[in-house]
This record gives C-alpha cells, structure tokens and sequence, in this order.
C-alpha cells in the first residue's frame, strides 16, 4: 500500500470539559475504510502519526469539537509496521480494525423513499385539482 488516509476528529473528553484530537478511522485508496475503537482513538497514541509534519497542519487546522479533517499520508516503514501486518491488513497495537461496510439496504430505503415522496407529491397535486 503506497498511502492511507487518516481520519481526525476533535471530540469530547470522559469529563466533558475538554476536547481530545482522536484518529477514528483509517481509509485505503481502494475506498475501504476502517474504524479505530474508541479506547484506541486519542492521537496520544499514535505517536507515528502525531509526530508527522501534516499531522500537526492538522492539529492547527481543526480546535473545535466535531471538527475532522481527512488526510493522505505516504505509509513509510514507520507506519507500515504500526498499522499493518505483514499481509497488509489494517491493525493497531495489535487489534484488526473493524472494516465498516455499507449496506445495500440502506441505498435501496433511500431509493424508496424517494419514490414515496414523489408519490405523495403527485397525491398532493391530483387533490388541488
């Protein structure tokens, strides 16, 4: 794998109060991505990473909770052996990330509900008449 693109996100502390910059999830060129547990999130860990040049662009780039930036980053030595094994599947100290698949369902509930909504739009209109 030549790059990865990483995905940062400000989110909220256990307390609340404050906010901790996180890597939620880790995404292939060929489009498959892949999330990081929770326990495994905060940037603190991954010291390969947060010891980048572009990492700390984005640490710049992103101080509000919610706020994520996606980033490509060249997979060095460094990287290779932090998050993938040695058949180039994506972990993290140790623990297989989780791949997140869409489900075709949910493309065709989309399409239905458009559908419906025409539907009723067509309704509406034959009423007026």
């Amino acid at each position: 794998m030549e790059k990865l693109k990483f995905e940062c996100k400000v989110r909220g502390s256990t307390d609340g109060k404050s906010n901790i910059l996180c890597i939620t999830s880790i995404e292939t060129p060929d489009e498959r991505k892949f999330i990081l547990p929770d326990e495994l999130q905060p940037a603190s860990l991954h010291t390969v990473i947060s010891n980048n040049e572009i990492f700390s662009k984005v640490k710049k780039s992103i101080t509000k909770r919610n706020q994520f930036r996606k980033i490509w980053m060249t997979v060095t030595e460094k990287i290779r052996d932090v998050y993938l094994d040695e058949e180039e599947n994506l972990q993290f100290k140790d623990y297989y990330l989780e791949e997140l698949t869409i489900d075709n369902n949910t493309t065709n509930e989309s399409a239905q509900t458009t559908t419906l909504e025409k539907l009723v739009e067509k309704l509406i209109e034959s009423n007026r008449k």
